[in-house]
C-alpha cells in the first residue's frame, strides 16, 4: 500500500519546474524611456556638442550658434524621430537588448565628454587622440565604456525581479544626462558670445576702432600674381617643411630641387618655435613670445612694434603678407599702413553652412568618443572652421591651403608693374598634416593612403616651382631675394620631450645669384636671422638693429641657439620646454634641455 502510494505520487510530481514566461515592458512602458533615450545621443552629439564648443572657443572662431542652429536643430530633431520609431517598436527581450546597449553608450559619452579625458581639451595637430596617452590609458578607458554598458545588459535582461526599478534608474539618468546638458545650454545662452553676432561681439570689445558694426580686417589673395620690374623679395614659407624631408627627397629623386638654381641649402638652420603659433608673427616681426600675455595681446605687440615690414614700406616696397587668420594673426588692422594686401568688411556669410556643422560635429564626437577612437574624426584645425567664412570684402580672405594658392596664382597671368619694389611673405600648407593631397592638388581621402613626406614634397614644390618659372619667365629671377623654408620642424610628437634633433630647411638665394647648382652651408644659423639678411641682400642698411645675417656666420662658429619646444601634457596645459643648441643641430648631442615652463593654454 505504502508503496503504490509512493509511485502514485511520484507520477504526479513534475520532473521540472515550469519556466517563468519572459516578460517584455508593454508599449507604454517603453514610451518615456524610448523618448529619453532618443533624445539624449542625438542632442549631445548634434546639437548641445557643437553649441558648447562654440561658447568655449568663441575667440578663436568667426562664426556664431546662429550659423549652425538650422542644421544643429533639423538634423538632431531627425535622428531622435529616427531613433524613437526604431526602439519603441521593439519588444520583449529584444528591446531589452537595444535599450540597454544605447543607454550604455549615451551614458558613456556624456561620461567621457565631461569627466574621463583627463583635460584632452583640444583637438592635436598630429596623432589625434592618441599621442597623447599611453596604451594603458586607452586600454582602462575601453574598459570602462565596456563595463558600464555590459553592466546595464546585466541589469535590464537578467536582475528580472527589480526590472521596474532597473527602468526607473534609467530612465532617472537619461533624465540628469539630458537635463545637465539642457540647463548648460541655458546658462551658457545668457553668459557666453555663442549667439552674439560676430560684427556686434568686436563693436563691443576693445579692438573695435568706430562705433558701428565692425569686423576684424583680414589678409586676402590681392596682388599675388603681380611681381616688380625692379626687384621682389619672395618668401615662401612651406609648413613644417623638416629637414628630414628634404634628405628622404633627395634620397628618391636627387634631382628634384635642380630648379632652384642659384640657391645655398642651410643644412645646420632651427626655428626659435616648435608651431606656427608664434612662429610666424615672430618670423615677421622679431619679436618673441614671453607667454605673459594671451594669443591676441601678442600679435597685437609684435605686429604693432616690429618695424621690419615697415622698413620695407619705407624703402618703395609694396608689402604683401598672404598668411593664416588665428594661427598668425588675429585682426589685420595691426597692418594697416604697410600691408598692401589688407582688406576690411562689415559682412560675412558662411558659404557652406553643412560643411561647417559637419566638422563641428567632428570636433565634438573628439571630445565624446573614447580614447582609442579619437583617432577616427582626422585632424581639426581652427583654419578650417574659419575657412567656411566668406568676407564681402574687395578680395577673398587668404587661405594657406595649397589648392588654392595655386588656383589663385593659375587663374590669371602675372604681370609687372614700375616704380616700387615687391615683397611679398607667401604661407603655404605644405608638409603640415592633414593637408596629403596628390600631384593635382586633390586631397587624399583614401585612408590606406598614409600621408607620405615625398609627396607633400611634390605638391609644394610643384606651387613655388610654379612661382619661381614666372620669374624666370618675366626676367626677375636672378635679381630677386627668394628664401624657402619651414615656420617650425616636425614635431613627431606634442606631448613627449625631444627625442631627436629639430631641423627645419632653409634654401636662400641672394640677389645676384642664378645659374648655379644649389650649394650647401652648414653655418648654425637660425629663424630670427633672416630678415637681417634679407636687408643685406638688397642691398639695404636699416634704421633699426635686426642682428647678425645668415651671411655672416661661418661653419664651426661657436653660437648658442634656443629652440622653445612647447609641449601638451595631461590636464590640458601647455609646457614650454626649452633647449640650448650648439654645434651641428643635426646630431641631437648638441641638444641641451635647459627648463621647463607651464604656460597654460598656448593659444589662450
Amino acid at each position: 500500500m505504502n508503496q503504490e502510494n509512493t509511485e502514485n505520487k511520484e507520477s504526479i510530481t513534475p520532473s521540472k519546474k515550469a519556466k517563468t514566461p519572459y516578460r517584455g515592458f508593454t508599449r507604454s512602458e517603453r514610451l518615456v524611456p524610448s523618448i529619453l533615450l532618443s533624445l539624449a545621443i542625438p542632442f549631445t552629439i548634434f546639437f548641445f556638442g557643437p553649441f558648447e564648443a562654440i561658447c568655449k572657443n568663441s575667440e578663436m572662431l568667426d562664426f556664431t550658434f546662429m550659423d549652425l542652429f538650422i542644421p544643429s536643430f533639423f538634423i538632431s530633431l531627425a535622428v531622435a524621430a529616427a531613433l524613437f520609431l526604431i526602439v519603441w517598436n521593439l519588444s520583449g527581450r529584444v528591446f531589452d537588448i537595444v535599450y540597454a546597449i544605447l543607454f550604455g553608450i549615451g551614458f558613456m559619452l556624456y561620461l567621457q565628454g565631461n569627466y574621463l579625458n583627463l583635460g584632452l581639451n583640444a583637438v592635436e595637430g598630429d596623432g589625434v587622440g592618441v599621442s597623447s596617452y599611453g596604451g594603458t590609458a586607452m586600454i582602462i578607458n575601453l574598459i570602462i565604456w565596456i563595463a558600464v554598458i555590459a553592466a546595464a545588459l546585466v541589469s535590464v535582461i537578467l536582475i528580472r525581479k527589480k526590472r521596474e526599478v532597473v527602468r526607473l534608474a534609467m530612465i532617472v539618468a537619461m533624465v540628469a544626462v539630458v537635463g545637465v546638458q539642457v540647463m548648460m545650454f541655458t546658462l551658457l545662452s545668457f553668459t557666453t558670445d555663442a549667439w552674439t553676432p560676430l560684427n556686434q561681439r568686436y563693436d563691443n570689445s576693445s579692438e573695435a576702432s568706430e562705433a558701428g558694426d565692425y569686423l576684424p580686417s583680414i589678409l586676402t589673395n590681392a596682388n599675388l600674381t603681380e611681381l616688380s620690374s625692379e626687384g621682389n623679395v619672395i618668401w615662401f614659407v612651406v609648413d613644417r617643411f623638416d629637414h628630414t624631408y628634404f634628405q628622404k627627397m633627395m634620397k628618391t629623386d636627387p634631382t628634384f630641387f635642380d630648379h632652384l638654381d642659384g640657391f645655398t641649402l642651410y643644412d645646420n638652420h632651427i626655428t626659435k618655435y616648435a608651431r606656427t603659433f608664434p612662429s610666424i608673427a615672430y618670423m615677421l616681426t622679431g619679436i618673441e613670445n614671453d607667454y605673459s600675455t594671451g594669443r591676441i595681446e601678442y600679435f597685437e605687440n609684435a605686429y604693432t612694434n616690429g618695424t621690419f615690414l615697415k622698413e620695407l614700406k619705407d624703402n618703395g616696397y609694396k608689402v604683401n603678407v598672404y598668411t593664416e587668420k588665428y594661427y598668425a594673426y588675429h585682426d589685420a588692422n595691426v597692418f594697416n599702413g604697410v600691408v598692401d594686401n589688407l582688406s576690411s568688411s562689415d559682412v560675412y556669410e558662411v558659404r557652406d553652412r553643412m560643411g561647417l556643422w559637419g566638422d563641428m560635429t567632428r570636433l565634438t564626437l573628439f571630445r565624446y568618443l573614447p580614447f582609442f577612437a579619437k583617432g577616427w574624426v582626422g585632424v581639426i584645425n581652427t583654419s578650417d572652421f574659419n575657412g567656411y567664412i566668406e568676407y564681402e570684402a574687395n578680395k577673398p580672405l587668404f587661405d594657406s591651403g595649397m589648392k588654392d594658392v595655386y588656383d589663385w596664382m593659375t587663374a590669371e597671368d602675372f604681370t609687372t608693374f614700375e616704380g616700387n619694389k615687391n615683397f611679398s611673405f607667401i604661407h603655404i600648407n605644405g608638409c603640415h598634416m592633414p593637408n596629403s593631397y596628390y600631384e593635382d592638388f586633390s586631397l587624399v581621402l583614401n585612408e590606406n593612403d598614409k600621408w607620405d613626406s615625398n609627396l607633400a614634397m611634390r605638391v609644394s614644390f610643384k606651387l613655388v616651382n610654379y612661382y619661381i618659372d614666372q620669374l624666370k619667365e618675366l626676367g626677375l629671377y636672378e635679381d630677386a631675394t627668394i628664401i624657402i623654408t619651414g615656420d617650425h620642424a616636425s614635431a613627431i610628437s606634442d606631448t613627449k620631450d625631444l627625442s631627436g634633433s629639430r631641423v627645419t630647411s632653409l634654401m636662400v638665394k641672394k640677389k645676384g645669384e642664378s645659374g648655379t647648382p644649389m650649394a650647401v652651408n652648414s653655418a648654425p644659423v637660425e629663424q630670427g636671422q633672416l630678415l637681417a639678411s634679407i636687408f643685406q641682400s638688397e642691398g639695404i642698411t636699416p634704421m633699426n638693429d635686426y642682428g647678425t645675417s645668415i651671411f655672416e656666420v661661418q661653419e664651426g662658429d661657436d653660437v648658442k641657439r634656443y629652440y622653445h619646444f612647447q609641449k601638451t601634457v595631461s590636464g590640458g596645459d601647455d609646457v614650454l620646454v626649452i633647449y640650448e643648441v650648439v654645434g651641428d643641430a643635426k646630431d641631437f648631442k648638441n641638444w641641451t634641455k635647459l627648463e621647463e615652463i607651464n604656460v597654460g593654454n598656448l593659444y589662450k
